[in-house]
């Protein structure tokens, strides 16, 4: 499946990074999906292996495809790009009596379960990116981050902990 998406991305004419999760580059499946895409590497495919993404990779991508590493749930967050998250089997949060929302956030992620959906959400990231970065900024900002009122909370908190220390030791005789 990962060879027929890599091949249909291309046809489509984006431009592939095959990041395989670092326990997984050096199997063999890997090494021969390198091999297979090896004469369009450099111009419109990437087998990277490097132990972390690079800045330029993460600013050059408009979007990320995986099935739940850490970087499919970092990287909305720090570039306000979404992330497909592919689950081919449709029924692994049911018969996992699991909540999607735990795994897909709907903010930063968008959920796929084939080579089609893929492709559709791609073509649809291209035309209206912007939608989706302002939602993911809005998210991280209010949910993640909470820029809007951390120093205020962190500052409160120091106070209340600097009095608490003060009073503790009037008690004591300090």
């Amino acid at each position: 499946m990962l060879c027929e998406l890599v091949q249909r991305l291309l046809g489509e004419g984006y431009k592939v990074v095959l990041r395989p999760h670092p326990e997984k580059a050096k199997q063999i499946f890997m090494e021969q999906i390198a091999e297979k895409f090896k004469a369009v590497e450099g111009e419109m495919f990437v087998y990277d292996t490097t132990p972390r993404m690079s800045k330029e990779l993460m600013e050059e991508a408009f979007v990320i495809i995986g099935h739940g590493s850490s970087v499919v749930q970092t990287f909305p967050l720090t570039t306000f790009k979404p992330a497909i998250l592919f689950m081919p089997d449709k029924e692994f949060f049911t018969r996992n009596s699991l909540d999607s929302k735990f795994v897909a956030n709907e903010k930063t992620h968008i959920l796929a379960h084939s080579v089609d959906e893929i492709l559709e959400i791609c073509q649809q990231l291209q035309r209206d990116s912007q939608a989706h970065q302002q939602e993911i900024k809005a998210y991280r900002e209010e949910h993640i981050y909470n820029l809007g009122r951390s120093n205020q909370f962190i500052a409160n908190f120091i106070e209340k902990l600097v009095l608490k220390v003060q009073n503790d030791k009037k008690h004591i005789g300090g």
